[in-house]
């Protein structure tokens, strides 16, 4: 698989596709880990700061990995369907989507859709009375803020102890859809 090629996998025989996305899933696997423990060996030396932006990192090449597993289970009859992936796999928010949905533990799917419906929203209200303060997207939001120097992070915020979502085989359906533009 080229590295930050995706889009160039449609390019080769479909059958030898699932080959390379095996490729690219075994380079992805090896980041998450490094990633993963190098945010490990910060945390241990009270840097929460850069574990914390690591941890972001990490889960964000973890999510690129089940980006690829949808991809494979989609199929290559739906362009549409394999272009969402394909843009899936660059953008923030909807890596970061996917992380929530692999964080959490969904009954079914329907549960994941109302989840991943609402936090891809770019701006919602909230307040006493539902409309009473505008807030940016939460996933993008938390990811900048892992990165900022004045941002205090920890145990106290939760961001120094996310975790890496871990790969599932039992998890059926895609989840390529673009994030939706709020307005």
């Amino acid at each position: 698989m080229w590295v930050r090629r995706l889009k160039s996998i449609l390019q080769i025989a479909e059958a030898k596709r699932f080959a390379e996305l095996g490729k690219g899933l075994e380079l992805l696997g090896r980041s998450v880990i490094t990633l993963s423990s190098d945010a490990e060996q910060l945390a241990g030396d009270r840097r929460f700061q850069s574990a914390a932006v690591l941890r972001g990192c990490a889960e964000e090449e973890a999510a690129k990995a089940l980006i690829l597993l949808d991809l494979a289970r989609c199929g290559w009859d739906d362009s549409g369907l394999v272009s969402a992936c394909m843009s899936a796999f660059y953008q923030h928010l909807s890596r970061g989507l996917y992380v929530k949905a692999y964080d959490g533990a969904p009954a079914d799917l329907a549960e994941v859709h109302g989840y991943i419906d609402v936090l891809r929203r770019d701006l919602y209200l909230e307040g006493p009375t539902d409309v009473d303060w505008v807030f940016r997207n939460a996933v993008l939001d938390d990811r900048e803020m892992a990165s900022m120097s004045r941002w205090k992070v920890g145990s106290d915020t939760g961001l120094g102890q996310r975790r890496v979502p871990q790969l599932s085989t039992s998890r059926t359906g895609t989840w390529c859809r673009p994030a939706m533009r709020s307005g």
